[in-house]
């Protein structure tokens, strides 16, 4: 099976570093800079799409800025 689909980091809306990359399927995006994860998710969505954290467990990386 193939799902066509894109990663896409995004930035901690505090600090503006990195807060964890994401698998968006199913959508087109065209997003300036990089998002927070809430407004990769909203877009997502509004887009019909689906998204996945790609690799929640990796050190440094948080999925709290998701959960909020």
């Amino acid at each position: 099976m193939l799902l066509p689909g894109i990663e896409v980091g995004t930035a901690d809306p505090e600090t503006g570093q990195s807060a964890g990359h994401f698998l968006v399927f199913g959508c087109h995006l065209n997003l300036p800079g990089q998002p927070t994860p809430q407004e990769l998710v909203a877009a997502v969505h509004a887009a019909g799409g689906l998204v996945i954290a790609a690799h929640p467990f990796r050190p440094g990386t948080s999925s709290s800025h998701v959960l909020r």
